[in-house]
This record gives structure tokens, C-alpha cells and sequence, in this order.
């Protein structure tokens, strides 16, 4: 979104616009195709375990608020799903990876037992509740896999819920900040002619 991109220029100088204008530029030659896209794109370097937020704040900058936001909570729900099935059919491998020494494994296992211990027989209000407390996203997809009594279907369904929050709240934040530096811009302006009008008048 416009908003994002203006307050990201601010610190960090015309690179970020440019770097925005180049990927929408290049997700428009594939029209219909760009949200699918990017949805997979977004599937996949989400599984690596890189940032979420990052990658719906870069939606956000590339697309209008409605597929924004479609684009949000679908690569981020494929992505979760993704992890979880993976966990779910590779148990016993990931059970042995996460007793390494490796920061990842170590938080897989905290996040594991966690879900153990919360996982009630409302499952889905159970998972829905460990999202709100903002977790690692994928950490957390990977151990949620990882817990037998955590199936499958109230999983997906509190994940899509939750992310259906958080990207509502993306966007309308979006939204909010786009009004405010219009509002700002539209003072400032007033505000310098009035000060012009003034010197002009007292000459």
C-alpha cells in the first residue's frame, strides 16, 4: 500500500519506491496470474521460516486492499498447512532434528510442549488462543504438526480465522495511515499557503 511505501521512503529514501515500482511492474506482465503468484511465492519462503509480516507487508505494497488482504490470509494459511503436513508426515525425523542444538529445533520443542499442555477437547479454540499470542508462525505450524492430539481440520480452520484478523488488520491500518498523511498533506499545504498569503499581504 501507498502508506507503507511513503513511511518506509521516509527512513529509507526513494530505493524503497523504486524496488516497489519494480516488482509491481513485473508481477503485471503476468495479469491474472500475479496474486496467484505471489500466493506461492508467499507458500514457499514462508516454509523456510522467513518472516510473514514482512512478506504481507510487501502484499500490502504491491496490490489494491481487497487482494491484498485475499493474498495475505491464503499464502499464509497454504503456507501454515504446508508445515504442518510436513511435521505431521515426517515425525519421527523432525521429533530428532528439534533435539539438536539448533535455535529452530529448540523452538519447535518449546512450541511443542506448549501445544500439549493447552491442546483441549476445543481444539480449535485451543490453537486459535496460541495465535493470538503471536508465536513464531511457521515454528509453530511445524511443532503443531508434531502433536497427535492436534488434528488436522481444527488447525486449518482456527489458522485461517486468525489470519483473516491479522490481515484485516493490516490492511485497515494501511488504510488508516494513508488517511492520515493525506489529511497531513492536504494541512500542510493549507497551512503554507496561509503563511504565503500572509508575508504577501504584509509586504
Amino acid at each position: 500500500m501507498a502508506a507503507i511505501v511513503a513511511l518506509a521512503s521516509a527512513y529509507y529514501g526513494d530505493s524503497v519506491e523504486n524496488i516497489q515500482i519494480g516488482l509491481r511492474d513485473s508481477l503485471e506482465q503476468f495479469g491474472f496470474w500475479a496474486p496467484i503468484l505471489y500466493v506461492a511465492a508467499y507458500t514457499l519462503i514462508g516454509l523456510t521460516g522467513f518472516s510473514v509480516t514482512v512478506l504481507s507487508l510487501v502484499a500490502l505494497g504491491l496490490f489494491d486492499s481487497i487482494t491484498a488482504f485475499l493474498v495475505i490470509v491464503i499464502g499464509a494459511s497454504l503456507s501454515a498447512t504446508s508445515a504442518f503436513l510436513i511435521a505431521r508426515s515426517s515425525k519421527y525425523r523432525l521429533v530428532s532434528t528439534q533435539k539438536s542444538s539448533s535455535s529452530r529445533g529448540k523452538i519447535i520443542e518449546q512450541l511443542m510442549t506448549k501445544i500439549e499442555h493447552n491442546v483441549t477437547d476445543k481444539p480449535f479454540w485451543s490453537v486459535f488462543v496460541l495465535r493470538l499470542a503471536r508465536p513464531p508462525y511457521i515454528a509453530f505450524s511445524y511443532a503443531s504438526g508434531l502433536v497427535p492430539r492436534l488434528g488436522l481440520w481444527p488447525f486449518v480452520a482456527a489458522t485461517v480465522v486468525s489470519n483473516s484478523i491479522s490481515a484485516l488488520v493490516y490492511v485497515l491500518v494501511g488504510a488508516v495511515i494513508l488517511a492520515y498523511l493525506a489529511g497531513a498533506t492536504i494541512i500542510f499545504l493549507v497551512g503554507l499557503g496561509a503563511y504565503y498569503l500572509w508575508q504577501n499581504i504584509h509586504k
